[in-house]
């Protein structure tokens, strides 16, 4: 498959490529040390994350590939959507991050992880993600791959944007 066939609301996981990433692998002996949600807005795929340097954001997924995405089922209502963005530019605390890591409640700051981020809105979409304990990236994955039958994908390109006009676009030549 390709990244054009996920809707909006498909789990996006990734697994290390930093030293912070490894550390967070390390520190919850998991394979992955990131999640976030993939947006579909106007013909682009976005990431909706939590990340330790930005808080809450939105980036383009091409901006870091390869990625695995995985199908939850969930529908993408504007009321998920509020919810997604009214967090933007929350801000992410280290300590939550480190407390889930030693299994311990996150929330004592008013903060996002990305794994909390990614299972609040899950939850608010209808899944029965548990939000109200401490999960890892490993933990939403593991969750969402029991709720979809396994299925798991690794996106290492976009495809290009063929047939999707931009505002701009129509004043090139």
């Amino acid at each position: 498959m390709m990244i054009s066939q996920y809707p909006s609301g498909s789990l996006l996981a990734w697994k290390p490529n930093s030293i912070v990433g490894h550390f967070i692998c390390w520190m919850t002996k998991s394979d992955y040390s990131h999640v976030g949600l993939l947006w579909r807005f106007h013909g682009r795929y976005y990431v909706l994350e939590a990340i330790w340097n930005g808080g809450v954001r939105i980036r383009l997924l091409k901006e870091d590939l390869p990625v695995y995405v995985l199908p939850t089922n969930i529908k993408w209502t504007d009321d998920v959507e509020e919810c997604a963005v009214r967090k933007l530019g929350r801000m992410y605390h280290f300590l939550d991050a480190l407390r889930v890591g030693l299994n311990m409640n996150p929330h004592i700051y008013d903060s996002e992880i990305c794994s909390h981020y990614v299972a609040n809105i899950l939850h608010k979409a209808g899944m029965n993600i548990p939000d109200d304990k401490p999960l890892r990236p490993d933990d939403v994955v593991n969750f969402v791959l029991n709720h979809n039958g396994d299925k798991i994908e690794m996106i290492t390109s976009i495809e290009s944007r063929k047939g999707i006009k931009g505002f701009w676009d129509t004043f090139k030549n």
